[in-house]
């Protein structure tokens, strides 16, 4: 859970300095986020944990490919 977290508070901070293009991107991923997010009493389990955590670094992984594809500022 202290990951998911660790995500929320950079997801702020990435949010604050924004283009058109990185915000495109910072929605598609947070709609990523959302489909990896399951009940968190599920979370518990170690196999559901597990799965969270790499659905949540290939949310990661597609921003940081969609924010490469942006202009520079």
């Amino acid at each position: 859970m202290r990951f998911v977290l660790f995500l929320v508070v950079a997801a702020t901070f990435a949010f604050a300095q924004q283009t058109p293009c990185t915000s495109k991107c910072n929605l598609a991923a947070s709609e990523c986020m959302k489909t990896c997010m399951g009940d968190p009493k599920d979370a518990q389990r170690k196999e559901k944990g597990e799965h969270l955590q790499q659905c949540l670094k290939q949310c990661e992984a597609q921003n940081a490919q969609c924010k490469q594809g942006c202009p520079a500022k």
